[in-house]
């Protein structure tokens, strides 16, 4: 299942739209087929974890700022299968994807090395 968040605006425009964070909850199989084609930033993240609800507004800039990339965020406590997947050792764990290939992988919320890592797959 597939939720989506948006900044809130006084216009929504049909780019705004685009650019919403969506929320995965699914089987790895289900991640699969989410990522396969094109640029995805995966954020996985727990709803406990500090570093992560404070890195969650930078996150969706980063997702307004990158209109052409897919940004998921992934609770990994719901989506253990996933998390496993990718081998999340700490949280939050950002994940570069490009056609389904992992291009890298930044542990923390480390914007400078989150934005080479979207830079690498656009």
């Amino acid at each position: 299942m597939l939720r989506r968040f948006a900044a809130p605006r006084v216009a929504a425009t049909a780019a705004a739209m685009r650019t919403a964070v969506t929320s995965f909850e699914g089987t790895r199989n289900d991640f699969v087929f989410e990522t396969k084609e094109g640029s995805v930033i995966v954020d996985f993240y727990t709803d406990w974890c500090g570093p992560c609800k404070q890195f969650a507004p930078t996150f969706l800039k980063m997702s307004e700022e990158n209109p052409n990339v897919k940004f998921l965020k992934v609770n990994v406590e719901d989506n253990e299968e996933v998390g496993a997947a990718f081998n999340v050792r700490s949280i939050p764990t950002i994940v570069a994807l490009k056609d389904g290939e992992i291009v890298k992988t930044v542990e923390g919320p480390i914007v400078a090395k989150i934005n080479e890592a979207l830079a690498k797959i656009q």
